[in-house]
Parts: structure tokens; sequence; C-alpha cells
């Protein structure tokens, strides 16, 4: 009896301790196997990372540029589109510095029409950019040949500006420049869709569309001495563009609302050309006195 009990306790003694040791292997290869799997994880979530942004990896120091400057407002929508794709941390991992200027505080070292406004190596380009055009126009190294389209970019509906002083039109020879007296930076063409205003003994109308994108038409001609009214109709004014303002014409502002036709009423005495523009004066056009 005593030899079959030692035996039984002997065999229940084996049991455990391969039991034992058997869970011990079995923890060791789950741990081995986590450790596999987290590996194979950071892999992935690296080669991922690097398909999305391949240039920012492989192009990192290599720029040409080292510094830009990005002039923006923080009711402008285009603005916000650049901040949300994160081009300006994509362009700053290049090894890029990017002042950031926030166009209603300053200071502005700059000549522009509109925001986003980016300056690069002196050279002013505005208007929606996606990180692979500035990216080029940064000179950093491409895995692609990307165009370069300075004044809009090809998948959005941003309008350009108007043409600047420094490049006027060829074609249309009806061409006039802003002096220094109206504080403009750019060249207004006087064109099919510019506005001169019947004049009667009592009234001139003159009327215009305002939007995000501009105010259309941006050039109008009325008589000194005769009271003008001017209709505006909001077809989709931002926060940039909400409100007009004409020194010279006009105290105050014009308050837009999108949809709605705001009428202001004045009369003009003294002959020349006034600018009118937006409040933030990105976008603007000239109301001639004659």
């Amino acid at each position: 009896m005593r030899g079959r009990r030692g035996h039984k306790l002997r065999n229940a003694i084996k049991y455990l301790y391969f039991k034992q040791k058997y869970q011990m292997k079995m923890k060791k290869i789950i741990i081995i196997l986590i450790v596999i799997a987290a590996v194979m994880g950071g892999i992935l979530v690296l080669a991922k990372s690097k398909k999305s942004s391949p240039s920012v990896a492989n192009s990192a120091l290599q720029c040409s540029v080292k510094e830009i400057t990005f002039y923006y407002l923080t009711q402008c929508e285009w603005c916000n589109k650049i901040k949300e794709e994160g081009t300006i941390d994509h362009i700053e991992s290049l090894g890029v510095k990017v002042n950031k200027i926030n166009a209603s505080i300053g200071p502005i070292k700059h000549k522009f029409t509109g925001v986003p406004a980016f300056v690069i190596n002196g050279k002013v380009y505005e208007g929606y950019k996606t990180f692979e055009v500035l990216e080029k126009l940064l000179g950093c190294p491409l895995q692609n040949d990307n165009e370069i389209v300075t004044s809009q970019s090809k998948d959005s509906d941003y309008i350009a500006p108007k043409v600047s002083a420094a490049d006027p039109p060829q074609e249309n020879n009806n061409i006039i420049s802003l002096n220094e007296e109206t504080g403009g930076n750019q060249d207004q063409v006087l064109g099919e869709k510019d506005q001169i205003a019947s004049p009667s003994s009592n009234l001139q109308v003159i009327k215009m569309d305002a939007s995000s994108r501009g105010y259309s038409p941006s050039y109008f001609k009325v008589k000194a001495g005769i009271p003008v009214r001017w209709e505006i109709t909001d077809t989709g004014t931002s926060g940039c563009t909400n409100a007009i303002i004409a020194d010279g014409l006009l105290k105050g502002q014009i308050n837009l609302s999108r949809g709605k036709v705001a009428v202001q009423e004045f009369t003009p005495t003294t002959p020349g050309k006034y600018q009118f523009s937006c409040w933030m004066g990105m976008i603007s056009g000239i109301i001639e006195v004659e």
C-alpha cells in the first residue's frame, strides 16, 4: 500500500512540475509573440507615415530656402484650409522657418492684395497653395515633378487677385494705374464688365456684386455733383469681405449680409479716382469721379 501511495505521490509531483514548466514556456511564447506584434505594428505605422509624406522625410533640411513669411487672416477660409491640411507644419518639418503674420495685426513688410500670401525669396505668391507646390517653390528635392501654379491652385476655386502694377496685361490698352493718393498697389483694367453710370439730373445708380473672391464690376465712373445710389448685392462674402470702406467718398463702412442688397447713397464733389475695398484692404475697386 505504501509503495502504491508513494508511486502516486511521485507521479503527482512530476505532473505538477511539468505542468508548471509548460505554463512558463507558454507565457514566454506569448510574450515573444506580443513583442513581435508590437514591432511589426511600429514598422507598419512608420511605413504609413513615410508614405503619407514621402518628400518630407527625404528632403528634410535640404531645401534651398530656409525662411519664408506666411500672411493670413483668422477669418480667411483659404488660410484656415492651409492650416487644417497641415501645410505649415509640413514646411517646418523640412527645416524651413515660417514667419506667421496675421495681416490684421502686422507687421506688413511686403506688398500683396489678398491672403493667404507666401513670401519666398522676396517674391509674393498669393492664394491657396498645396504643400507640394510650396515644396517645389522652396527648392526641396521632389520624388515627382509637380507643376508650380503661382496664381491659383489647379484643384481649388480660388480666384487670384487682379494683375499687379509690375506686370499689367498688354492686350488691353485701357489701363488705369492707381497713384499713391489712392493707396493702391495694383492696376485696374477697365473691361466690359466695368460700369459707367448714366447720370440724370437727380440720381446716378451703380450696381455691384460682392463675394469672397472680389467685386463685379470693380470699376465705376460717375459725375461730380450728382447724387449716387450704390447698390451692393452680397453673393457670398466671408469674414474678410463682409464690409466695404471708401475713404474720401463715405464715412464709416457699408456692412453686407449674404443674399441681401446693401444700399448706400452719397454725393461726390471732387473729381478723382477713389479706391474702395474690404475692411482689410485685401480686395479693392475704383470709383472715378469726373
